[in-house]
């Protein structure tokens, strides 16, 4: 028996394009299959709170004061799972030289520097820290972003709760 017979049938019982056809669709139902089989989505989510401390330098203007505690934090044009839990106005502070060669801190005149403590509340299956699609790190910028007040600022401590 020849492996194609005269029609191009494989073995004499099925047409080789029908056959490659066929293997591509099982091939396509088997990829789709696998990808739908091992989705993340089956990880328990649980919910992480946070303690994240944001420190905004040289802040012009009554920024502090329009600031409100349980403000909402925003990403984009949306309110994420960030809340504001304390407010402290400090005097932005820079070092100067005197002429004599001593080094003194004096307060910077109109500036002053904003301590916010922020509420995350994190749900998830990972170890980050999300507000929207934006991961909190200490030492990354941070857009201290509410319905009132947008100021940039450093994140300078995260303690989980």
């Amino acid at each position: 028996m020849k492996l194609i017979n005269e029609k191009g049938k494989l073995f004499g019982v099925i047409n080789v394009v029908d056959l490659a056809i066929i293997l591509v669709v099982v091939i396509l139902v088997a990829g789709v299959v696998i990808k739908m089989g091992s989705s993340d989505n089956d990880a328990p989510k649980t919910t992480k709170e946070f303690l994240v401390t944001v420190l905004c330098q040289d802040v012009e203007g009554n920024v502090a004061q329009n600031i409100q505690i349980n403000d909402r934090i925003v990403y984009g044009n949306l309110y994420v799972n960030g809340y504001v839990t304390s407010v402290e106005e400090l005097p932005a502070m820079e070092t100067v030289i005197l002429q004599d060669g001593t080094v003194k801190e004096v307060e910077k005149p109109g500036l002053s520097d904003v301590l916010v403590k922020l509420k995350v509340l994190y749900e998830g299956s990972d170890d980050l820290i999300m507000l929207g699609k934006y991961q909190v790190n200490i030492g990354k910028g941070f857009a201290m972003k509410t319905n009132r007040v947008e100021i940039q600022g450093i994140v300078q401590d995260i303690v989980e709760q």
